[in-house]
């Protein structure tokens, strides 16, 4: 008899999130490497792409449109990205931190996962002949990005919800069951499972 232990998942919810989580934490660095701000008015202070990021990103953009095969991409990069490159450093810095301070948190899961993915197909496209890893990189986060998305990935660990329920019903004088809309860590849908009350003794 096979036992069931060895073919069931183990808290698959909780290894999703921790892979968004990890992902969230690479993209959110942007916070750090090409975040800066821009004084509106000579007063107020808005979120912009860095002095450093406005100066290196044209360079990279021409490096990576010089040998690219794709032909309307390449013209792309050159004639419309770098031109306007101020423009594009502060759209990429945002959305990179966007992107990642949603995976991180877990907050809009499927927003956060959707515009990365996105990201990661534009970046792939511009970076694919360079290297083998760094089309292998991308094919990884394209996957990962499309996992968080349509599992809506780890918007909380399995535990927390259950054990906060069994409160509630505990309080109730009730059995305890878990929360609405959820699973278990293995797996099982619990969806509409609630409280029940205990039988009479």
């Amino acid at each position: 008899m096979t036992d069931l232990r060895l073919t069931t998942m183990r808290a698959p919810q909780r290894w999703i999130a921790a892979q968004r989580m990890v992902v969230g934490t690479w993209f959110a660095k942007s916070i750090l490497t090409k975040l800066g701000f821009v004084l509106v008015g000579g007063f107020l202070p808005l979120p912009a792409a860095s002095a450093r990021w406005q100066g290196v990103m044209p360079k990279l953009i021409a490096k990576y449109a010089a040998d690219n095969p794709i032909p309307w991409y390449k013209s792309f990069l050159l004639d419309t990205v770098i031109p306007n490159s101020h423009v594009f450093a502060t759209i990429t810095a945002l959305g990179e931190i966007g992107v990642g301070l949603s995976l991180l948190l877990g907050l809009f899961t499927p927003l956060g996962a959707f515009f990365g993915l996105i990201q990661v197909i534009l970046y792939g496209m511009a970076v694919q002949q360079q290297s083998s890893g760094q089309q292998g990189f991308h094919v990884m986060l394209f996957t990962l990005m499309l996992t968080f998305l349509f599992a809506r990935a780890g918007r909380g660990f399995a535990g927390k919800p259950i054990q906060k329920l069994q409160v509630i019903c505990r309080r109730k004088q009730t059995l305890s069951f878990v929360l609405s809309g959820d699973v278990d860590d293995e797996g099982r849908d619990l969806t509409n499972v609630r409280c029940r009350r205990r039988p009479a003794v």
